[in-house]
This record gives C-alpha cells, sequence and structure tokens, in this order.
C-alpha cells in the first residue's frame, strides 16, 4: 500500500473514531461541568476579558487579558495576587 492511500485511511479512521466519541465525552463534561458550577459558592465572582475588548486574533499573536474578582462578602475572601513564576 502507497504511504499517500495508508495516511488517507488512517486519517479517516481517527476522524470516524472521533465523530462517534465526541458525543460520549461531551456529554460527560457537560454533567461534570454542571456539577462543578453547583458546588461555586454563589457570593463570588470571576470575569476574564482581553485587555482591548478585541476578540479576533492571528495565529501566534499575544492576547492580553484582564481578570476581575469580586465577591458580596465583606472580609470573607482574600485574593493573593502573586505574580512570580512559581514552578
Amino acid at each position: 500500500m502507497q504511504p499517500l492511500q495508508r495516511f488517507g485511511r488512517l486519517a479517516f479512521a481517527a476522524l470516524a473514531i472521533q465523530s462517534l466519541a465526541a458525543p460520549l465525552f461531551g456529554a460527560d463534561f457537560d454533567s461534570r461541568h454542571a456539577r462543578d458550577l453547583a458546588g461555586n459558592p454563589a457570593d463570588l465572582y470571576f470575569q476574564l476579558d482581553t485587555a482591548s475588548g478585541q476578540h479576533s486574533f492571528q495565529i501566534g499573536e499575544r492576547i492580553p487579558l484582564t481578570l476581575a474578582f469580586s465577591s458580596d462578602s465583606i472580609e470573607k475572601y482574600k485574593l493573593n495576587g502573586a505574580t512570580f513564576y512559581r514552578s
């Protein structure tokens, strides 16, 4: 069998497996995500956005982000804003 034909068959097989398995993993993800969301504190908020408001980027382009944390409860949570690299 020629290498190109072999690659085509392997690519088709991989695509077929992915197409058939995706709904199984998607349902599992959705149920775990819903469970995890329900376990989050109701008075704690986190917002992630792009710094410029831009929503389209080129491959390799840096994407500056802004993070916002807030809470309805005063003095209940503390944020450690450490920005140093921890390995």
